[in-house]
């Protein structure tokens, strides 16, 4: 047994077993209950993560397109949610609605080759795009295709504004794809609806430029 071998089984995508696990890396982090599974790469390399979103980094695949959340920003906002697997199950469960947000694939522990430990993460699939506030700040704001994408916004918004509090509804956490269609992110603040009343419709082109500053 070596560790190359094992880094290759991980990027393969193959769960380990306890002997691997204990020959390979710290497990202080990990949920001894979820399975070892997937590698990232903390540093400037293939797989690192992106300094801007700390908590999130690339999953090493040769196959599939995938993304790890480790954790959450350590805010004010953050303190209702009380670990990784309460956010899984809102994610889950908003995914389950029809929404279209990131699909989730489980929760893992995962390797992080820079740091020799293993910690728990919500894997999913990743998007390939940007923002919708990079999108509209890129194409220009009174843009056609920013009103047009703007509108996606507020249809898909409205759509399911009955049943859930979509709280940090920002075009910060709306991503734009490279087919133009828009995709939720960070649902881990949205609930059931259950005191929804019907209120004045929300002018989303105006919230955008407010976001953007203009």
């Amino acid at each position: 047994m070596n560790k190359k071998d094992l880094y290759r089984k991980l990027v393969r995508e193959e769960e380990l077993t306890l002997e691997e696990i204990e020959f390979l890396g710290d497990t202080s982090k990990a949920n001894l209950d979820l399975p070892f599974k997937y590698v990232i790469r903390g540093d400037k390399f293939f797989c690192s993560r992106n300094t801007n979103l700390p908590n999130l980094a690339p999953i090493c695949s040769p196959n599939n397109n995938l993304i790890a959340k480790i954790g959450n920003y350590q805010t004010q906002r953050t303190k209702d949610i009380k670990n990784l697997e309460d956010e899984y199950r809102i994610h889950k469960q908003v995914y389950n609605m029809g929404i279209k947000i990131l699909p989730p694939l489980g929760m893992y522990n995962i390797y992080d080759v820079s740091k020799r430990k293993f910690q728990e993460a919500i894997v999913m699939e990743k998007i390939d795009g940007m923002t919708l506030a990079s999108y509209c700040s890129k194409v220009g704001p009174n843009s056609p295709a920013c009103k047009e994408i703007t509108q996606h916004w507020k249809k898909d918004s409205e759509k399911f504004e009955r049943q859930l509090d979509l709280k940090d509804n920002s075009p910060s956490n709306v991503m734009v794809d490279k087919d133009q269609k828009i995709h939720f992110i960070d649902p881990e603040f949205w609930s059931r609806n259950t005191l929804w009343e019907k209120r004045e419709p929300t002018n989303w082109f105006q919230k955008l430029l407010k976001y953007l500053d203009l």
